[in-house]
């Protein structure tokens, strides 16, 4: 069966624009408290576009990357492109697959939107968006929604592999269906889930009526707990290997690409000390191994 993915090229170009803003994001996490001063960061955004419904992507890994495609296309030009593709075949897919990475890869304003470096660019932006006529702000805010969801849901699904080595989209239905220690991990990552995922707030609102200490005292610790708590000594490099893996490209780069990337990426700014082939192949053997140890150890 063929594996429907966006070209080698194109995953290197999006990396590229996408890992520097995501790992600043994970030093902001990082920080003391820092979980909260990112949910402030984007709290103004969120209020206004009332964007906390984006947790209920992690229901499946497709609806996460579809929300970048509805703020690239419209919400109309999805279901008509969906149409089309339905009876594609899968060469036909593949190829509107790359078409549309080359789309986002060569026009990185989206990252922009999400991104603005300074105080003067958000005021530029807020005063643009005033300008626009209601209909076009309507069109504004709806690309804005999709867009956000996309961002804050790929970057804690990264976390979240980094951390438990496994992604919220796979640790999100399993606590829907009943598993508490995914429900557990999956709140230590993203703790907008506990409150905004309506079949999470019903399991929370049982574990209450029910009076199940033991169940809501380990859910006041992963609130409190910071997601990043545990050793990532690689936090770059790592989040590289999280990003090639949700595009399923990272089972298919030699060493020397992904070393590569990294530079190209811009990490050693970040002192990730990216030595050479041998030294990437020896974090990314710690990143599998993390992985099938079911992630970092939680005290």
């Amino acid at each position: 069966m063929m594996v429907i993915r966006p070209k080698k090229e194109l995953v290197l170009s999006l990396i590229e624009q996408m890992a520097p803003q995501y790992l600043e994001m994970f030093r902001d996490v990082q920080k003391p408290g820092g979980w909260r001063t990112l949910a402030e960061r984007f709290g103004e955004i969120r209020k206004r576009l009332k964007l906390d419904s984006y947790v209920t992507l992690y229901g499946n890994e497709t609806w996460v990357y579809n929300a970048l495609w509805m703020a690239l296309l419209g919400v109309e030009g999805v279901k008509r492109t969906s149409e089309e593709l339905n009876a594609a075949s899968s060469e036909e897919q593949q190829g509107f697959l790359d078409e549309l990475t080359a789309d986002v890869t060569q026009d990185n304003g989206w990252l922009d939107e999400m991104f603005p470096d300074s105080v003067e660019k958000q005021e530029e932006q807020r005063l643009a968006f005033e300008a626009l006529p209601e209909d076009e702000r309507a069109q504004v805010v709806q690309r804005g929604q999709h867009l956000f969801a996309f961002v804050m849901a790929s970057f804690y699904d990264c976390i979240s592999v980094m951390v438990h080595g496994e992604k919220l989209t796979s640790l999100v239905p399993k606590a829907i269906g009943g598993d508490r220690n995914a429900f557990l991990k999956a709140i230590h990552i993203d703790k907008s889930i506990l409150h905004a995922h309506p079949e999470f707030k019903n399991q929370y609102e049982q574990a209450l009526s029910n009076q199940d200490r033991d169940f809501l005292r380990n859910i006041g610790y992963r609130i409190e707990a910071s997601p990043t708590r545990g050793k990532i000594r690689f936090p770059g490099v790592y989040m590289i290997f999280a990003l090639l893996e949700s595009l399923r490209w990272l089972n298919d780069f030699r060493h020397e690409e992904i070393l590569d990337l990294c530079v190209d990426a811009g990490l050693d700014r970040w002192q990730n000390r990216i030595e050479d082939v041998t030294y990437l192949t020896k974090r990314l053997g710690e990143y599998r191994r993390m992985q099938k140890a079911g992630g970092l150890s939680m005290p």
